[in-house]
């Protein structure tokens, strides 16, 4: 296996469209990096200089400590496995997995053995003389990657594999790689525009935006401090709240009511009284509490979702002083109607649509950025 290293690699298109810029990024031996975040951000664009299917237009890519950059996409020793499968539809399985073999001028007996090999480790060993067309789209993903396990390349590259899959089937997949990652001790960067999935597999997470690197670190790193409000809102499901906000002494004024900072963390911010701020709070972050109560403030639920374990409430709230717009902006957030706190419940919450609800937020859980470019403070 190999390391993979980015530097200060910019993809730059013929009409001046910038995909990724200055790129710094290393992808260490036997890890498992995945490139994370909207569509358009680059993301894919990255993976495909790795694999020479696009040219850098500047900076360099090294490939086990060998600079890569311009060679060619077969001297790479590289692995691809795309979102839509790419099988050849006129070849079996075998033949799909063990054709890169064959051009390789590997004698048909070992190609067969190693074929089967890979084969039964993803359950595939009784399709081997079925067409893709005869396989299910979870079966056509595995033939995907076996493809790629079977030619042992020094490293892996995948883009989106899951998102032609149904949800119980991605489930499974995910599961699937990660045995084979810790099976093939191999180096892989993934990339996803599900969160979900960056949580669950990566070693750590790259989240990306308009072409530049946002953060890199493990998922509970991006999860518990997001460098900027781009990365508080992309991770995390349910999203982060992010609300304008100020400070007034040792407390924080939000749209729905004031949080006491934690002792010791006023220090921390260089921000003055009522300077826009922003504020997150994931939808976890909240208690019930009783009216009147100091932090209390209470809500009305539009909408209440139960995923069976838990609820969640999403309640209207005023936009604060910063504005939402601002929110957006940053975020990378979708424009909505007005803005929404969501909130977790307990399963069995008696709480519906039109409801009050009376709560507190946690200091603890508080996350605070600047108004002006979103990094985080304190």
């Amino acid at each position: 296996m190999a390391e993979i290293a980015f530097h200060a690699v910019t993809k730059r298109y013929p009409d001046g469209t910038v995909a990724v810029q200055g790129l710094d990024l290393r992808v260490e031996d036997g890890e498992l990096v995945i490139l994370v975040g909207p569509s358009g951000c680059g993301k894919s664009t990255a993976l495909r200089m790795v694999a020479g299917l696009e040219e850098v237009t500047e900076g360099r890519i090294e490939l086990d400590g060998e600079d890569v950059t311009h060679r060619p996409p077969a001297d790479r020793d590289v692995a691809m496995v795309f979102q839509n499968y790419a099988l050849y539809p006129h070849m079996s399985v075998a033949g799909n997995m063990g054709f890169a073999l064959k051009l390789g001028g590997m004698r048909r007996a070992e190609r067969t053995a190693k074929v089967a090999r890979t084969a039964g480790a993803l359950g595939l060993d009784a399709l081997l003389d079925r067409k893709p067309a005869q396989l299910s789209g979870g079966q056509r993903q595995r033939v995907a990657m076996g493809r790629a396990i079977v030619r042992q390349p020094k490293a892996f590259l995948m883009d989106e594999p899951l998102s032609n899959l149904d949800a119980k089937l991605r489930v499974q997949m995910r599961a699937e790689i990660a045995r084979l990652k810790q099976r093939l001790g191999a180096t892989m960067l993934y990339v996803t525009h599900d969160q979900t999935e960056a949580m669950t597999l990566g070693d750590r997470v790259v989240a990306m935006r308009g072409g530049v690197l946002q953060q890199a670190g493990t998922p509970g790193e991006l999860y518990a401090r997001p460098a900027n409000v781009f990365v508080a809102g992309f991770i995390g499901s349910p999203a982060m709240n992010l609300v304008g906000a100020h400070l007034e002494g040792d407390a924080v004024v939000l749209p729905f009511g004031r949080v006491p900072l934690p002792r010791g963390r006023r220090e921390t911010l260089a921000v003055a009284d009522r300077e826009p701020l922003i504020a997150g709070i994931r939808p976890h972050g909240f208690a019930r509490a009783q009216a009147g109560a100091e932090g209390a403030f209470t809500v009305t639920i539009d909408v209440l979702e139960s995923l069976g374990s838990e609820a969640f409430a999403y309640c209207p709230i005023a936009a604060a002083d910063v504005g939402a717009d601002r929110v957006r902006q940053l975020a990378g957030i979708a424009e909505e109607a007005e803005p929404m706190l969501t909130v977790r419940l307990e399963a069995d919450a008696p709480e519906r649509a039109g409801d009050a609800l009376t709560l507190r937020a946690d200091p603890e859980a508080l996350h605070l950025f600047a108004a002006d470019d979103g990094r985080r403070l304190g």
